[in-house]
This record gives structure tokens, sequence and C-alpha cells, in this order.
């Protein structure tokens, strides 16, 4: 499946959202994004790229943002980022945070 907007010559080239509707009975609802299984190769990715930009020196590149929800009584939730375990022969993989790569 792939979305994706058009390409726009003279202003932004759109949006993409994916949202659950509100509840006021329950819990809100979940956005789950998954790679399926390989048992012939390795897993496969989820790859999230901002945008890049060629405009003038005042222009910056795209931003990611991973933001925890917040509760008018309750503590906000977490930001969780995470390496799986490791098989029997290898180990879990690297958590990287860099700035300027």
């Amino acid at each position: 499946i792939t979305l994706r907007t058009g390409k726009s010559v003279s202003g932004a080239s759109g949006i993409i959202t994916i949202q659950t509707g509100d509840s006021s009975g329950g819990k809100g609802g979940d956005i789950n994004i998954a790679v399926g299984r390989s048992t012939g190769d390795s897993g496969g990715n989820i790859l999230l790229f901002a945008g890049n930009s060629t405009a003038d020196s005042s222009s910056t590149g795209g931003h990611i943002t991973l933001r925890s929800g917040t509760s008018v009584t309750r503590a906000s939730g977490s930001v969780i980022v995470m390496t799986a375990d490791s098989g029997e022969k290898g180990s879990s993989g690297r958590l990287h945070i860099a700035s300027g790569c």
C-alpha cells in the first residue's frame, strides 16, 4: 500500500493524516504500524524521514516529533524507545541517538 500526496510547484505538497476518532465513553483508539515476520531473511524496516529543504538559507529541514498524550487528571503517557531482545546467537540491536549526522 502506498499513500502519498502529489507534487507541488508553488505550495505545500499536501498532508497525510492517520487518526482514530474521539471517544467519550472509553479509551481512545490505537494506531499500529507493523512489519511482517520473515522466516527466510532479515525482518523488514520502518523508516520515518522528515522532508529536506533546498530553499533559501532561512528554511530548515522537516522535523520528527514523538509526543505522548496528556491527561487532565493523571500522568501523561510515556515515550518508549527500545530495541528487541536478541536471539541465541546474537546481541540486541543498538540504540543510536545522534545530532548532525
